[in-house]
């Protein structure tokens, strides 16, 4: 064939065509894989004397109309969609966040089988969206940023990696922990300064670290005494 035909004359040349059929067909074509089984029917520019422009109708169904440029529109948003690094970092960080309720809070609805699956993957998803060579250790210093809101920022300084937290899990998981360095200010738009100063430097994680592997902070007084601590903040 001649130049290549857009999506909507790539139809018109297969009216009747069920949808999916003609789906699978487009992507043939893309594919340069596609061979027509008859002509190329392509409009091409006619010129007809028409003695009243008013005698000549042309009926287009409404419905058809719409559904033919949704479609179209669609089709061409699709092509162009590409997930950004960033768009892909926070996909992967709820999906881990969603596995990980699912699999604590949740546990006693999913099987035995079900829970492995969900451990295995928060681990793939762990080592997908961490920097390279990221290994906690229990020795590393932490601080916590705390706001107004219900949003907070804890960082590893030991590996200078940032994560996006919520008090909720804060209190849930180290509470009471030590070892820690707590910062509480009024100004959320400083905290905010934080995790855009980290993200730039591809080290900001936008989820809580996976407890007892991407933070291993004391949480109760069997592991301060393990670490030596006295049960006092640094």
């Amino acid at each position: 064939m001649g130049q290549p035909l857009s999506y909507h004359e790539f139809r018109s040349l297969h009216k009747g065509t069920p949808r999916i059929e003609l789906s699978e067909l487009w992507s043939k074509y893309k594919e340069g894989t596609y061979s027509f089984p008859f002509e190329d029917t392509t409009p091409k520019k006619v010129t007809k004397k028409v003695k009243s422009p008013a005698k000549v109708v042309k009926t287009v169904s409404v419905e058809e109309t719409v559904e033919d440029v949704v479609e179209d529109v669609v089709e061409e948003i699709v092509e162009e969609i590409v997930e950004t690094p960033w768009d892909a970092l926070k996909r992967l960080s709820r999906e881990c966040e969603q596995l990980t309720r699912s699999s604590t809070v949740l546990a006693f609805r999913h099987t035995p089988a079900e829970l492995a699956t969900m451990t295995e993957r928060i681990r793939e998803i762990s080592g997908l969206t961490m920097p390279p060579g990221y290994v906690c250790t229990p020795t590393d210093s932490w601080k916590l940023w705390l706001g107004p809101t219900q949003f907070g920022l804890l960082v590893n300084t030991t590996r200078q990696v940032a994560f996006g937290i919520d008090r909720g899990w804060w209190r849930t998981h180290y509470q009471n922990t030590v070892y820690v360095d707590r910062e509480l200010i009024d100004n959320k738009e400083f905290i905010l300064g934080q995790v855009d100063r980290y993200r730039s430097r591809n080290r900001y994680i936008p989820r809580a670290p996976l407890v007892g592997v991407e933070c291993k902070l004391p949480q109760g007084v069997k592991d301060i005494q393990l670490r030596g601590g006295q049960g006092q903040d640094r």
